[in-house]
């Protein structure tokens, strides 16, 4: 499913309504955020990380973990994919014992080497039924096939909420 209707972009709001509802019920599901470079799509995927790992503090969520694409240059073998966040196979299986599920953000998909876009598989296998989801987010004209997927297309900033944007951060 997609959150706009025909061509037209999500605003902010939209994108963010859109990737909330998603993130409440992540099971088995994959959310791909689509937008132009400077259309928030980084800020987004973090502003969703962060509520995310707010909620697995409280044991309300699964647990997430950041990914950006770029890092995988490593050839893609399932230890690499593992090394990649910081986790071992023996972690996972611990995790799976004690009945934590993760979520995997991964940024920049359309920034990574060829080779490093065909990860997404070996995530799955590496998590199994562990991984609740992954998020993604590229730029247009990159978007992975990912079974299970809602979309989201991001439109972009206004030169007023780039302002607003960068005037909240810079506090």
């Amino acid at each position: 499913s997609c959150a706009h209707p025909g061509d037209a972009w999500a605003s902010g709001e939209e994108a963010e309504a859109f990737v909330s509802r998603w993130a409440q019920s992540p099971k088995n599901s994959s959310l791909i955020v689509v937008g132009k470079m400077g259309s928030g799509k980084t800020e987004l995927m973090l502003r969703l990380y962060r509520a995310s790992l707010s909620q697995a503090v409280e044991g309300m969520g699964p647990v997430p973990l950041w990914l950006p694409f770029q890092v995988l240059s490593k050839p893609l073998v399932l230890r690499a994919v593992l090394d990649q966040v910081g986790l071992s196979s023996e972690q996972v299986d611990a995790a799976a014992e004690a009945g934590v599920s993760f979520i995997l953000f991964c940024d920049g998909f359309d920034e990574a080497p060829e080779q490093a876009r065909r990860a997404i598989p070996l995530f799955s296998r590496a998590f199994g039924d562990r991984l609740a989801g992954i998020a993604i987010s590229t730029r247009p004209g990159y978007t992975p096939h990912v079974p299970e997927s809602r979309t989201v297309f991001i439109r972009q900033w206004t030169s007023v909420e780039r302002e607003e944007f960068l005037d909240a951060w810079s506090r």
